[in-house]
């Protein structure tokens, strides 16, 4: 079973040798493959119908050629946005460049489409897109529009995939993201039910490290029991490349292959530290959690004995990182978050220095909201708001 990266978040694909850099560290896998599907490439979805520039393809040629050489399977992904009857034959075509150039499958997705999912699409999209590839002899990989669990709740859900599963190629593979559209768990449960609803194996593709709807944090949660047994697994990175190149380590480590990928620099503390606090979209690390709590009781407790040279340390170990990050390549695209975390962390350090609660409660106020607002305004309201009515709950 195939186990990789899908290259399907929302913003700057992976260009700059990026791309070439995952593949090489993933070819340790076994039956490894990278799936080709960025959001934000327009000649992979908005203009799908548009062939490639010269310079772009020549670039994603040598990356599907690079992909073979060291045994990775490339699968070409195409989101066909707005399709109209009689266009399969565009479709096929662009499929049909991508395997001349090296590519080992195709994937078309129709997920986060503009259209409501009732029954007639998932025909229309399954018609569509067997028209255009039932003559390929390749894995071929579909994503619905309905590819979660929590997508069944919206009006015609259920009909969607009652169709789908009617006219899907049963040789066909069909990606679920589980749960929801990022899942906090993934389990064998979780995936038999997919292919009850799907009628075909599903392959996994798994949005917990992708921060496109969350841009100030990363996600660098350990994968302990989300990769299934007898399914394939492909994991959506952040944009944040060092980022993703951790997240790909996780990926080895959780399938027994322990070697660090010398583009994350020397040490492995600073990402475990970082990872204390960017571990999943829910909850800190369990340490990070056990800081946290030191954190609350050194604003209306006295600090514990300790705490003040334990925060110096991660301080200085966080500087001595940032330093290293930049002779890395792609190392500043890092930096926001390191700071981000070294900044806070200074606030409690200064707070360790005020006498009485009140002052910390009223220092901290006055650093995060006053002196330089740490938050988008938006997400004040949003914040402000679920206060007052938790407050008039009362």
């Amino acid at each position: 079973m195939y186990r990789g990266i899908v290259e399907g978040f929302y913003g700057r694909p992976f260009g700059d040798g990026r791309r070439k850099v995952l593949l090489e560290y993933i070819s340790r896998l076994e039956e490894p493959a990278y799936v080709y599907a960025p959001k934000n490439d327009p000649y992979h979805r908005i203009e799908w119908r548009r062939r490639y520039p010269p310079g772009l393809w020549n670039g994603l040629a040598e990356d599907m050629s690079f992909a073979s050489g060291v045994g990775v399977d490339f699968i070409f992904g195409i989101s066909p946005w707005g399709f109209m009857d009689g266009e399969s034959a565009l479709l096929r075509a662009k499929a049909e460049s991508a395997m001349e150039a090296g590519a080992a499958g195709i994937a078309v997705l129709f997920d986060d489409v503009p259209e409501r999912p009732d029954g007639d699409l998932a025909k229309r999209q399954l018609e569509f897109a067997g028209e255009a590839l039932g003559s390929f002899r390749c894995p071929v990989f579909v994503c619905p529009s309905v590819y979660c669990m929590e997508f069944l709740e919206k009006p015609d859900g259920r009909n969607y995939l009652d169709s789908w599963k009617e006219y899907v190629p049963r040789s066909w593979h069909c990606f679920w993201t589980g749960e929801e559209v990022v899942s906090g768990r993934l389990d064998a449960a979780t995936i038999e039910r997919a292919r009850s609803l799907l009628g075909t194996g599903p392959a996994v593709w798994d949005n917990i490290p992708a921060n496109d709807y969350c841009l100030r944090r990363i996600f660098l949660s350990s994968l302990d029991g989300r990769v299934p047994e007898g399914h394939h697994y492909f994991l959506n990175p952040p944009e944040c490349f060092p980022a993703a190149l951790f997240v790909a380590w996780r990926l080895l480590s959780e399938c027994g292959i322990y070697e660090w990928a010398p583009g994350l620099g020397d040490e492995e503390e600073p990402w475990d530290i970082l990872s204390w606090f960017h571990w999943t979209p829910w909850s800190p690390k369990d340490a990070g959690d056990r800081f946290l709590e030191k954190m609350r009781k050194a604003v209306f407790d006295d600090p514990e004995p300790g705490f003040d040279e334990e925060i110096s340390r991660i301080i200085g170990l966080m500087e001595n990182f940032l330093v290293k990050l930049e002779r890395l390549p792609w190392g500043y695209e890092l930096f926001p978050y390191v700071r981000d975390l070294m900044r806070m962390l200074g606030w409690w350090k200064e707070l360790s220095t005020l006498r009485t609660p009140e002052e910390r409660v009223d220092r901290l106020k006055f650093l995060a909201m006053e002196r330089l607002p740490m938050e988008h305004p938006l997400a004040c309201l949003v914040w402000d708001i679920s206060m007052y009515r938790r407050e008039w709950h009362r």
